[in-house]
């Protein structure tokens, strides 16, 4: 629990939602008695260029609680570019972003479920699917390749003998 800061704002640009261009909006959540903050990607925003949006209008204030998915915040690749009014990041960046806050931020970042009593926009992203990912397909190209090196070695021990 805590409160959103939003003059530290942080928007994703180039983002994509059910075909739509837009950008994501991640706020710093100050947890209660000041003890740092991590980051709450609210969600969705759309926007015509995917990087220009005002996000005064989707501010939420008092003290809330966060419900979603903790996703591990990396380093390294995360500059931000230079718009009127706003910078824009290409993705989260835990030391670029860290340099400037007002405030420790956890190495972690909180992607918000979506929720009936939260407002519309910005529109909370569904959870990422937990599933077995490409696993078996890769399992059974690594298998017919080593089945493949292994008859093309025998093919080719018995040429030799």
């Amino acid at each position: 629990m805590g409160h959103y800061d939003h003059t530290q704002d942080v928007v994703l640009r180039g983002r994509v939602y059910n075909g739509s261009p837009g950008v994501e909006i991640v706020t710093p959540l100050v947890l209660e008695g000041g003890r740092g903050a991590v980051l709450v990607n609210r969600g969705f925003m759309p926007t015509p260029d995917a990087v220009t949006v005002q996000t005064d209008s989707v501010r939420e204030f008092g003290t809330v609680q966060v419900e979603g998915t903790a996703l591990p915040l990396t380093s390294g690749g995360g500059e931000p570019l230079g718009q009127p009014h706003r910078l824009t990041w290409a993705r989260l960046d835990l030391k670029a972003l860290a340099a400037r806050m007002p405030y420790d931020i956890a190495p972690i970042y909180i992607r918000q479920s979506p929720d009936p009593t939260l407002p519309i926009f910005p529109r909370r992203l569904e959870p990422l699917p937990i599933d077995d990912g490409p696993h078996l397909s890769y399992v059974i190209q690594w298998f017919s390749f080593a089945t493949m090196a292994i008859v093309f070695g025998v093919v080719m021990w018995r040429k030799a003998a």
